[in-house]
């Protein structure tokens, strides 16, 4: 994506009828320090962008739309310059992207109506073995509720998921518990809870992972020697991102929506683990 193209997505987001009414939304000469003829210009790709409109565009773009825009800006102004190739793959491997952190996610939002637990063992054992529940259970997780006769889970399962106040039933139809679940981790919980939150996330790569590969999977890997700062860098950034997926998750249930499954590993080891 180039400049222009950010800036005609941004307008038909806010629904400005024309560049004149873009441009006084960005605040117009005070703020990008050109007249409406050259914004006009700069938004149909006839002419680079300057610094200033870069600036005053970038005060007023959401944290998790600034890097498609600092990309967006290197592209166009870098158009046939020798090297410019290597300075834009480096922005494209090196900007992650941002996180709106004024914005709550769905999960933030269950959380002040529904009551929060940790799961316990008894739990996570019963989904960790019984895989078909497992899936069951993370359906409901996601869509909220589900026709029992479609389930395609035993009944004696269903009554055990009930049992740990996994499910709820109502009228033939499933629903997720009323309170929201958490996997412990080692800073809230035991050696062997903690032991369970990490079967019970490989048992959902093994439930849902296509082993022969995927067009709509990706499955990154590597291992090699790298300095200890380049080592927190890297569980630094994957933070970072798992906390970019988890702010997207959506409140809509329809068609216009799909599941995805985010699993993350990192880890940098001592002599006597390799």
């Amino acid at each position: 994506m180039n400049f222009s193209t950010f800036l005609k997505e941004r307008r038909n987001r806010l629904k400005l009828r024309s560049s004149k009414e873009h441009y006084e939304e960005l605040g117009g000469k005070a703020q990008l320090g050109i007249e409406l003829r050259q914004f006009q210009q700069i938004e149909s790709g006839k002419y680079p962008p300057s610094e200033k409109v870069l600036v005053g565009l970038f005060q007023k773009t959401p944290s998790s739309q600034r890097h498609t825009l600092m990309k967006a800006y290197f592209r166009s102004v870098l158009t046939g310059m020798k090297g410019a190739k290597s300075l834009n793959d480096f922005l494209d491997t090196s900007l992650s992207p941002g996180i709106d952190s004024e914005e709550a996610s769905v999960w933030e939002a269950e959380a002040e109506v529904r009551p929060r637990r940790i799961y316990s063992e008894e739990q996570l054992d019963f989904l960790i073995k019984n895989a078909d529940a497992m899936r069951l259970h993370k359906k409901l997780t996601l869509y909220e509720v589900w026709e029992e006769s479609n389930a395609q889970t035993a009944k004696a399962k269903i009554d055990e998921l009930e049992r740990l106040d996994l499910l709820r039933r109502e009228d033939g139809k499933l629903y997720p518990s009323n309170t929201l679940y958490r996997l412990p981790n080692y800073e809230n919980s035991g050696p062997g809870p903690v032991a369970h939150s990490y079967k019970y996330i490989q048992g959902q790569v093994d439930l849902y992972a296509s082993k022969e590969g995927a067009k709509n999977q990706e499955l990154g890997y590597g291992m090699q020697l790298v300095t200890p700062e380049v080592a927190q860098t890297i569980v630094a950034q994957m933070n970072s991102f798992k906390r970019w997926v988890q702010s997207n998750a959506s409140s809509k249930t329809d068609d216009s929506v799909v599941p995805l499954i985010f699993v993350g590993f990192t880890k940098w080891l001592e002599p006597r683990e390799l």
